[in-house]
């Protein structure tokens, strides 16, 4: 047992060992003091350490310092805390012996310093990695809690970095767990009476039983935020994540046209709401409208909803009476057709398909054996060329942060919640899409490389339409995105016509971003465009076209 403190030096950091903490430098200067104590509860009852002092040894391998700390609390006969220190980067567990089903995990929970529960701390300000509708300033306070949830990157990384004002560096602190394990639904930090702590929730999805591992802290020091970030995601990336291999098909690199927007302005014309204009009639306006613009994207996204149901994912017979007969025509021009998924909806679903919560059907679930069936089998018919197929070319998934979560859900499967359950959604839809054509295209919203294998490309998603700084908050998402995901394509998404001069220098800029993405071609009362404007979206689709090209000859 060692009595005496023992510090561990490395590039960038280092680290002091205490019998009752450990202390983070970065490039010399102190940044927190933690605890090695993390509170594991159950529902309605706290975790409480017993009053016995910890006990720490450490042991080397390589490069390698470990650290172990036990004690005991008043929910788990044993509690152990590790502590591994490698040359770049840090990585710390809680392992509880006993039975019972964790509710939290309140990370570095224990009295540090002056016997006040979390980490002391001596950062300024860190970074929230996480863009939120209509927020999009990402720098807080210490003072400031926040939580890294799933809201348009489902989910966004898991990491906060901090800085400390006057000093060099920054140092990450981030949330990984192990492979089918993710069963949370984000990543908090929290300033509780003066001390820094972090959390994530579980609701009792996973059981403990003999001795169980909570999901684990990463860390590390860089020279700035966005190294840390790429620290974070190249840990990842050696323990496990991996993209998913499949060649990229030319057409994927774009430009893109999405109908949403279009919608918005055809409603009126068809007698509708933007829901109904999802139709065969109007896609087809729409389709010739391109033409006439002398536009050529490389694929065309049907939106919400053109499906009859959402649950049952298949087309609505009254609104497209011959969607095969529109696909094969947009092939004919060239194009390809991508299908909108709306995550998380019964509607349509037999209730015996779906996760329950309080007892009440709220979503298919990707862990049932009759809705994985379903999914496989209409996937396969919306992208066959088969005579039976409708020979579409991929989806568009969304709305994945709406996935039910918290108490009194129940899926087929227990104990997958969370990102787990995101992760199985999209990975089904992901293997059938695959498994039916190996060039579908899959975009969907997660930006961790734990999505890395079931993401063809990933979307920079919605703008609030009030800003007017859309090269500032969508080059910050992108820039994410690239760290997060480097193998996946980027759908630069687009600010539906706030104004003219907003969406004229989205347009200009999108390409620098990755793949274009025009949401309308009619007219808003916000923004009128002229030939001279169109003019202009075709010489930039068509640099980025011969750029691209060259681009795929080199590296196909």
């Amino acid at each position: 047992m060692i009595s005496e403190e023992i510090r561990v030096v490395r590039k960038r950091f280092s680290i002091t060992l205490h019998p009752d903490r450990f202390d983070l430098d970065v490039y010399g200067s102190r940044f927190f003091s933690f605890s090695p104590v993390s509170a594991v509860s159950l529902k309605g009852k706290k975790d409480v350490e017993s009053a016995e002092p910890l006990s720490l040894r450490c042991s080397e391998q390589g490069e390698e310092m470990t650290a172990v700390w036990t004690s005991g609390s008043s929910l788990w006969k044993k509690k152990e805390y590790r502590l591994r220190i490698g040359e770049d980067s840090f990585f710390y567990t809680v392992s509880v012996s006993g039975a019972g089903a964790p509710w939290d995990v309140d990370y570095f929970s224990g009295a540090a310093l002056a016997e006040k529960a979390g980490g002391w701390y001596e950062t300024s300000e860190y970074l929230l990695t996480q863009p939120r509708a209509g927020i999009e300033n990402h720098i807080f306070s210490m003072a400031e809690d926040n939580k890294i949830a799933m809201q348009l990157m489902v989910p966004p990384p898991l990491c906060f970095p901090f800085r400390k004002e006057g000093a060099r560096g920054w140092l990450g602190i981030g949330l990984a767990a192990e492979d089918g394990s993710y069963a949370f639904d984000g990543f908090s930090y929290r300033n509780i009476n003066g001390r820094a702590r972090f959390l994530t929730e579980l609701y009792g999805a996973l059981k403990a039983d003999g001795v169980w591992t909570a999901p684990g802290i990463f860390g590390c020091a860089a020279d700035d935020e966005w190294e840390v970030l790429s620290g974070y995601a190249a840990w990842h990336y050696r323990n496990g994540c991996h993209a998913s291999g499949y060649p990229r098909a030319r057409w994927w690199y774009g430009p893109f046209f999405c109908g949403w927007g279009e919608q918005a302005i055809l409603k009126w014309k068809y007698h509708t709401d933007i829901y109904g204009a999802a139709s065969q009639a109007a896609y087809t306006e729409m389709s010739l409208h391109l033409d006439a613009l002398d536009l050529h994207p490389t694929a065309i996204i049907l939106d919400d909803k053109w499906q009859e149901a959402y649950g049952t994912f298949l087309p609505d017979p009254k609104k497209w009476p011959d969607l095969r007969g529109f696909a094969d025509h947009e092939h004919e021009k060239g194009r390809r057709v991508l299908l909108w998924y709306r995550c998380w909806s019964p509607e349509g679903l037999d209730p015996e398909e779906c996760m329950l919560k309080d007892g009440e059907p709220v979503a298919g679930d990707p862990t049932n054996p009759r809705f994985i069936e379903r999914i496989e089998r209409t996937v396969r018919t919306l992208l066959s060329d088969e005579a039976d197929g409708f020979g579409c070319d991929g989806f568009k998934i969304d709305f994945a942060d709406c996935v039910p979560v918290g108490d009194g859900l129940s899926t087929w499967e227990a104990g997958v919640r969370g990102i787990e359950l995101v992760k199985r959604l999209v990975g089904l839809i992901y293997g059938a899409a695959k498994k039916t054509k190996a060039d579908a295209l899959v975009s969907c919203s997660g930006c961790h490389p734990y999505f890395a294998d079931v993401t063809d490309m990933a979307r920079l998603h919605d703008y609030d339409l009030r800003l007017r700084s859309v090269e500032r908050c969508m080059s910050f998402r992108q820039r994410l995105y690239r760290i997060m995901l480097p193998d996946a394509l980027i759908d630069t998404d687009f600010p539906s016509f706030a104004g003219h001069e907003e969406s004229m220098k989205y347009l200009r800029y999108a390409p620098a971003l990755g793949v274009p993405d025009l949401y309308r071609l009619s007219d808003t009362g916000e923004c009128r465009f002229t030939e001279e404007d169109f003019a202009q979206v075709r010489a930039i689709w068509a640099e980025y076209a011969e750029q691209i090209s060259k681009l795929y000859e080199k590296n196909p």
